[in-house]
């Protein structure tokens, strides 16, 4: 990790610098450059999002071979009951993974800043999928270096957690 926080502050770093050195080349200190227009955020596909909780969290890409549901997990996302009408919730997701609404796309293709315009559902959406997945952190082999975690004095949990 440690590793990687030099690479990224010796890159902005060197941004910077370079930012800089046509301003001291010049000697124009006092006029002011243009701001190039930065590129929109772009929001993960349902794939990409789901993917990446299973790299992040360390788990395969098949479901059925994730970990059961922690028990904290009905306190941080309570499981949702299947739907009988238009208005009550989806059946419960499985545990991995989340199903999101199909998303529009633009020209056939999802992932495209013009076809991205989420709404008050989807943002609703990512934010059941993070409360669902958050628990699992806690059971995640990336995050603790030792196991039963739980029955650990606090001192030996702090040093056990990454």
């Amino acid at each position: 990790v440690t590793d990687r926080l030099v690479r990224i502050s010796a890159t902005l770093l060197a941004s910077v610098a370079l930012a800089l050195v046509p301003v001291w080349a010049t000697g124009q200190q006092d006029t002011p450059r243009p701001v190039p227009e930065s590129p929109p955020p772009l929001a993960l596909t349902p794939a990409e999002y789901n993917n990446t909780i299973a790299d992040l969290l360390g788990f395969p890409r098949d479901g059925a071979r994730w970990p059961s549901r922690p028990a904290i997990a009905d306190t941080l996302s309570p499981r949702r009951a299947a739907s009988k009408g238009v208005f009550l919730p989806p059946p419960p997701p499985p545990v991995w993974p989340w199903r999101f609404p199909t998303e529009p796309g633009t020209d056939g293709f999802e992932g495209i800043a013009e076809g991205q315009n989420p709404s008050s559902y989807q943002v609703e959406e990512l934010h059941l999928a993070a409360m669902h997945f958050a628990s699992f952190a806690l059971i995640s082999p990336t995050f603790f270096t030792c196991s039963e975690w739980d029955t650990l004095a606090t001192i030996a949990q702090q040093r056990c957690a990454w």
